[in-house]
C-alpha cells in the first residue's frame, strides 16, 4: 500500500501512472485492431 501512496502523491508517480495505462491500452487495442486485420484477409483470401 505505501507504493501506491507514493505514486498517487507525487505529479511525476500520477504522470507514470497515466502513462503505464495508456500504453496498457494501446496494447489492448493493437491486439484487437491487428486480430480484426488478420482475419479480415484470410476470409477476403479464400473464394
Amino acid at each position: 500500500m505505501e507504493v501506491f501512496k507514493s505514486i498517487f502523491s507525487s505529479s511525476i508517480g500520477i504522470m507514470s501512472f497515466g502513462v503505464i495505462a495508456f500504453m496498457l491500452c494501446m496494447v489492448v487495442f493493437f491486439v484487437v485492431f491487428f486480430n480484426n486485420k488478420i482475419k479480415q484477409q484470410e476470409k477476403n483470401k479464400k473464394p
